[in-house]
Formats: structure tokens, C-alpha cells, sequence
């Protein structure tokens, strides 16, 4: 009869691996405190990095027959109620802004600061979460710059800017913010900073040039550039780990998404398909020669 027998550790061997694991958990735990003190933007980055795997926001494709549809210009939408903006403008080096296109715009507060109307009440919105959650006060660095101020700085730093019709800052709907101490690349290291970084989205916006993308934005990682796109659009774009060119990509012309409540649809113009279930309740160029219609089903 065979018999078998457990391997035991003599009491010498354990004590060793018992110290051996207590030594390496204490060089981890020393490590998280280095990089949670010492290192604020990089800890919050690669805890960020490890929470990016477990999220995402799937969109779902919509079908709707043509017999339930109608289709509607852009003056019907309007004159229906809908909101026509700019919010999901692709505004980069490959698409420029088109001359002699005009971007409402409208003063925050009595701050002096000029923003794209679009945005202004989410932004105060946002501003007011940042001073509830950190005790921070949120400030504008730059905002909307003209063409000529545009040519200015280009002019200066042809390195770090870009040229005339190729900034979001022209559209008014791009703010570089900062807070009391913590500005540029700092700005990650505040609390501030990594709330607007990682909770923007809750109010319509996204970090424009994100970690990671440089390959499609050409631009290098910009914490502090923060752009508004609207709900449910920055919540996708956040949660997908996205940057705005990848999320306008991934709307197929003439396709209808539905993410949440919302359908949303990518569409030619300049007649939109629009199902009679639904109630449009924005519209954008999106400055590659299509809109994104954003909607939810009408009430009965």
C-alpha cells in the first residue's frame, strides 16, 4: 500500500520565508508612499492606468426601419428645438477650421474670460465640483484666442504651438486651467488636478490630449487642456480610454448608437434620418464633413 506524506518546512525555513515576505511587503508599501508623497502625478497615473482595464462604455448599434423614419434639415431640427452647436469639432492639423467659420461665444461670469457658449453653464459646474471636492479654486490660464493672437504665439513657439486654424483654443470650447500653485505639468500633482483629470467627463468634457496618444493627436500629454464635448460623448470618450479623433472614428456614417438612454448617429447631411421615436436633442459638425446627432427617445 502506498502512502503519502506532506512535506513540512523545518521552524528555521519558515521563520525565513514569514521575514522574507514581511521584507518585501514592507519595500511595496514603502514604494505606494514614495510615489503617493513624493510622486503625486505618477502614482495617480498608474493607478488611473490600472483602473482604465475594469471600465469601459460600450456603445450598442441601433437599428431602425425606414418606414419609422423621417428626414429633417438641419433649419427643421432647429426649428424643432434642437440644439446646434460645435461641441464635437475635430480641430487638428489634418482638419483646420474652416475660414470665416463664427464660434458663439459668451463671458464666464464677470471673470472676463470669453468661452464658447456651448459650455458655460457646464463649466461652472465643474468649477464649483473641483471647489467642493479639493477646496480649490479653479482658474483659467487661456481660453479662446483669436486667429491673430493664434499667429502670435506660433510665432514665438513654433515648437510648442500650432499654427493659425489648427488650435481648439480658436473654438472657444478649449480651456487650459490651473490652481493656486499647481499650473502646466503640476497641475496633475494637486488633488484639483487629478479630479479634473479623472471626473471632467461627469461635465461634458475630456482631457483633449491624454496619456498615451500622442501617435493620433500629435500632441504630447497636456493634463491641464481640458475640452468640451457634451454628454454622453465625454463620458465614452473618457471611460474607453479614447482620445476625440478614435471616438469620432468609431461612428460609422449612417450608423445609430445607443449608450445609456441616448441613441447617437453620425450622419452626412444635409438631410438627417431621424427615427420618429426619437427626440434630437443636439447636433455638431464634427469638421470632417459629417454631424453627430445626439438624441433620446421621446416621452410618451
Amino acid at each position: 500500500m502506498e502512502t503519502f506524506g506532506v512535506f513540512c518546512y523545518p521552524n528555521s525555513m519558515k521563520k525565513k520565508i514569514i521575514v522574507a515576505v514581511l521584507i518585501f511587503c514592507m519595500f511595496v508599501a514603502g514604494a505606494v508612499s514614495f510615489y503617493a508623497v513624493k510622486r503625486p502625478a505618477d502614482w495617480y497615473l498608474l493607478r488611473q492606468r490600472i483602473a482604465s482595464v475594469f471600465v469601459r462604455a460600450d456603445l450598442r448599434h441601433v437599428s431602425f426601419t425606414k418606414e419609422n423614419c423621417t428626414e429633417e434639415t438641419l433649419a427643421d431640427l432647429a426649428e424643432q428645438g434642437t440644439l446646434v452647436d460645435q461641441a464635437l469639432m475635430l480641430i487638428n492639423s489634418e482638419y483646420p477650421i474652416a475660414e470665416g467659420t463664427d464660434f458663439p461665444l459668451g463671458e464666464y461670469k464677470t471673470s472676463g474670460v470669453m468661452m464658447n457658449t456651448a459650455m458655460l453653464s457646464d463649466y461652472a459646474s465643474l468649477s464649483k465640483a473641483v471647489g467642493e471636492k479639493t477646496g480649490d479654486k479653479l482658474y483659467v490660464m487661456s481660453s479662446y484666442r483669436t486667429a491673430q493672437e493664434q499667429q502670435a504665439l506660433y510665432e514665438e513657439d513654433p515648437v510648442t504651438a500650432v499654427p493659425p486654424g489648427m488650435s481648439e483654443h480658436q473654438t472657444g470650447l478649449a480651456l487650459d486651467v490651473y490652481v493656486y500653485q499647481f499650473a502646466g505639468e503640476g497641475f496633475l500633482k494637486s488633488p484639483a488636478g487629478q479630479y479634473v483629470n479623472s471626473d471632467c467627463w461627469r461635465f461634458g468634457f475630456v482631457i483633449r490630449y491624454p496619456e498615451g496618444k500622442r501617435d493620433v493627436t500629435k500632441v504630447p500629454f497636456e493634463p491641464w487642456h481640458i475640452r468640451y464635448v457634451g454628454i454622453p460623448h465625454a463620458e465614452i470618450i473618457a471611460k474607453n480610454g479614447w482620445c476625440l479623433e478614435e471616438y469620432i472614428d468609431a461612428l460609422s456614417v449612417g450608423e445609430f448608437y445607443g449608450y445609456g438612454d441616448y441613441v447617437i448617429s453620425r450622419q452626412k447631411g444635409p438631410a438627417f434620418v431621424i427615427p420618429n421615436t426619437l427626440r434630437v436633442l443636439s447636433i455638431s459638425p464634427d469638421n470632417t464633413g459629417n454631424y453627430i446627432l445626439t438624441a433620446e427617445p421621446k416621452k410618451s
